[in-house]
């Protein structure tokens, strides 16, 4: 390492801090991505339980978003253990980039980003099926109210239709009409 006696000791505190804020960001972007991916994973899961898949469609999204969400973790996880070699070989004078840990890198974002993609559209279909259902349902119940308004009404139509035959006969209280006049 070069010394340079022009650089103040805030400057290097200042460098160093810098540096270390960087480091440590990174780290965190991929602890979250694990994170992250591990939420998304139980969240199909619970989806799995609670809104069963009804067609090989839903099935296919269902793998794909895993399949992302697995790539992502398997990835980061992967980098996060290749950086500390990295790390050593910096140490060691080496200045080379590490081309695996780019590799790594973008499977874990694409992987993330592919699982959310294929979970948001899980969630979209999902969601237009469940108004369709509302709509039936409510349709369903609609046509009931009016089947059973319509069957009250018949009865009721009928039922006075007949009320005539239970109305006195006019030849036995045809003569009392006839006094009253």
């Amino acid at each position: 390492m070069v010394e340079n006696k022009d650089v103040s000791p805030k400057e290097v505190a200042y460098y160093s801090a810098l540096v270390q804020a960087w480091i440590t960001t990174k780290l965190d972007h991929d602890k979250t991505i694990i994170t992250l991916s591990s939420a998304g994973i139980g969240l199909i899961v619970t989806l799995l339980a609670t809104v069963s898949p009804n067609n090989v469609a839903y099935i296919i999204l269902y793998i794909l978003s895993t399949f992302g969400f697995c790539l992502a973790i398997i990835s980061a996880t992967t980098v996060l253990k290749k950086n500390s070699k990295y790390i050593e070989q910096v140490i060691k004078g080496k200045r080379d980039r590490d081309p695996y840990l780019r590799y790594w890198d973008s499977a874990m974002t694409i992987g993330f980003y592919a699982g959310i993609v294929f979970l948001i559209i899980i969630d979209i279909i999902s969601g237009l099926n469940n108004l369709k259902e509302v709509k039936e349902v409510k349709k369903m119940a609609t046509d009931r109210i009016e089947k059973t308004t319509n069957r009250s009404d018949d009865y009721n139509s009928r039922s006075l239709d007949d009320i005539g035959k239970i109305a006195p006969s006019t030849e036995s209280t045809g003569s009392s009409d006839e006094s009253d006049n």
